[in-house]
């Protein structure tokens, strides 16, 4: 129990290590009655703390690479802390000297084999953290573009549907631009450099400055294609957009921004808001 105490703790915080407390407590409390109860919860809550502490200090170390000497710590701690509640219990329940020694020569005993599950725990610990990194991964090389870092098509559309489903009241308003004079760029630049068009779409500050226009709704941009932007404007309804000319001055920011970084190129837009 004191083993399962320390890993709960470590692994799940306070939150694992209390179910797991409450759990052992109600079994002792259903199968031993309420015998010691008090003095039993006293010596798991001590190991419940050095648990605790090992999450706080070591877990969050543990997910990013495997060390033998935090395990010696977390170990350590767990050492103490054993011996620790069992002493405090004691004093609660005064139980005789020989029957404390038989607790005590008991939990020696398990202690090397604490230490191996310790080891495994630490193991899986990192492995866990591996297996989130590889998704992350994964997870942006499909939904996001990786030249300019914006999302792609496939996060607008999961954008759009939990948002939708997520409150059927909500405002919002998806507007879609295209590069109008496309040949224009393709004759200047060349196919190469489309990927490029809205890289500073992908640059937060860049972009917050294009976006002042919008800057009272909440605004998400995507690369709808290598020519076109889709930028979903949160809190936003089409006739509001329409009456105050929004979106024609946004569209005037974006062309200086591509102007400026496109020399001897004038970017043109069609633009469609739903």
């Amino acid at each position: 129990m004191v083993a399962a105490l320390t890993l709960a703790s470590l692994i799940g915080g306070w939150r694992g290590g209390l179910v797991c407390l409450g759990l052992a407590q109600l079994a002792r409390l259903v199968f031993s009655g309420p015998n010691y109860f008090l003095a039993a919860t006293v010596d798991h809550g001590v190991v419940l703390l050095s648990g605790w502490w090992a999450h706080a200090h070591f877990h969050a170390a543990m997910r990013e690479r495997f060390s033998l000497r935090m395990v010696a710590a977390v170990w350590g701690a767990r050492v103490v802390a054993t011996f620790v509640g069992l002493g405090l219990a004691q004093a609660m329940v005064n139980a005789p000297a020989e029957l404390v020694w038989q607790w005590a020569a008991l939990r020696a005993l398990v202690l090397p084999l604490s230490l191996g599950v310790l080891i495994v725990a630490a193991l899986l610990i990192r492995l866990d953290a591996q297996i989130d990194q590889q998704r992350q991964r994964e997870h942006e090389l499909t939904h996001k573009d990786q030249l300019t870092g914006l999302p792609n098509r496939k996060s607008l559309s999961e954008f759009v549907d939990a948002f939708w489903h997520a409150d059927a009241g909500r405002d919002g308003c998806l507007a879609v631009i295209e590069l109008a004079n496309l040949r224009d760029f393709l004759l200047r630049y060349g196919p190469e450099y489309g990927g490029q068009l809205w890289a500073q779409m992908g640059d937060v500050e860049r972009a917050h400055g294009i976006m002042q226009p919008l800057a009272r709704y909440r605004v998400h941009a995507f690369q709808y294609g290598d020519f076109s932007l889709a930028v979903f404007v949160e809190g936003a309804r089409l006739e509001r957009l329409e009456a105050s000319g929004e979106v024609e001055s946004f569209l005037t920011h974006l062309s200086a921004e591509l102007a400026a970084q496109w020399p001897s190129f004038t970017p043109v837009f069609r633009c469609a808001v739903v």
